[in-house]
């Protein structure tokens, strides 16, 4: 009974994720069949995301759906239907040098109770007219340095995504200042990833392989010449 209670709770969790990066900002903005199954208000049938292969390679079925579903934070359900909950507004964000250079998003930024940035990133607003519009603005923006601890989490999971590379020292600070302050406003980091699935790492090693097969088979010629 234990051993099948555990799986039970696996398989709802992993349905739950899937299920919430559906409805996540990442997905649904590019998903247009998705939001084509969505009515007025944002609700979805479970009955039509059983038939989304991810979902029915799990073995998912309506009721599986709508309980996985149930258990989420993101999402509220209502009988057999499903939408995203509305989206709070941030009570702390961590900006980088852009939002500030480019000014677009400030009055938005404005609502959210606190911002903060890394020293170093702040330091790249350098032209006048940036540094006018952020001393105008009526946002109260923070620096802060992130702890080490976090510095090496982001590092070490950047290394697992073969992202490292394409990362400045910068832009690891700043996320590091980010898992900074989400830990302290949550609490826990049971809801962060430890580790990460090396998707480009094989990428770059199939990449490096074809180039390396193509030198080969140009060298082969050359080799047989010598030979003869």
């Amino acid at each position: 009974f234990r051993r099948y209670s555990f799986l039970t709770m696996a398989k709802e969790e992993e349905t739950r994720r899937q299920i919430e990066y559906y409805f996540s900002d990442a997905n649904w903005s590019r998903d247009g069949h998705l939001r084509a199954l969505s009515s007025s208000e944002g609700w979805i049938a479970a009955s039509d995301l059983q038939d989304f292969p991810k979902l029915r390679a799990m073995g998912a079925t309506e009721a599986s759906i709508v309980a996985a579903a149930s258990e989420s934070t993101l999402l509220e359900v209502c009988e057999s239907s499903l939408r995203r909950r509305a989206a709070l507004k941030p009570q702390e964000l961590v900006v980088d040098a852009n939002a500030l250079i480019r000014g677009e998003n400030l009055l938005t930024l404005a609502t959210t109770r606190r911002l903060w940035i890394t020293p170093e990133a702040l330091a790249e607003v350098r032209d006048p007219a940036s540094r006018r519009r952020l001393d105008a603005s009526p946002l109260e923006l923070h620096t802060a340095t992130p702890s080490s601890e976090s510095v090496a989490a982001v590092t070490a999971m950047a290394k697992q995504t073969g992202d490292l590379r394409s990362l400045s020292r910068v832009d690891v600070r700043l996320v590091a200042l980010a898992r900074d302050v989400e830990l302290r406003v949550a609490a826990t980091d049971a809801h962060l990833r430890s580790a990460a699935a090396p998707v480009k790492q094989e990428h770059e090693r199939q990449h490096f392989q074809e180039h390396h097969d193509d030198d080969d088979e140009e060298e082969a010629p050359e080799r047989e010449d010598r030979a003869n």
